[in-house]
């Protein structure tokens, strides 16, 4: 999902159609308590590896978050670099 395919998602439904891939999201809406969790959020990106997601984030300065939709850890496929 590229460009302006973009959908807004719950949590629970990105996890049911993308079970454990890495998502790069965007415009979340929060609870008003919580800055962490989530209500929705935009999926813009799908089946790209966290590093890509994290080259958009840091490189090239896109505004989304990255998000990982399994149980494991929340980065599983990032490859450890030291940035100068």
């Amino acid at each position: 999902m590229k460009g302006s395919e973009h959908v807004r998602m719950t949590s629970e439904e990105m996890r049911e159609a993308y079970p454990d891939q890495a998502l790069g999201l965007r415009n979340a809406i929060y609870p008003e308590d919580d800055d962490v969790n989530f209500i929705t959020a935009e999926v813009v990106y799908v089946g790209e590896t966290m590093d890509q997601l994290l080259e958009r984030q840091l490189i090239n300065k896109e505004p989304i978050f990255t998000w990982y939709t399994g149980d494991g850890p929340a980065f599983p496929f990032v490859d450890i670099c030291i940035i100068y």
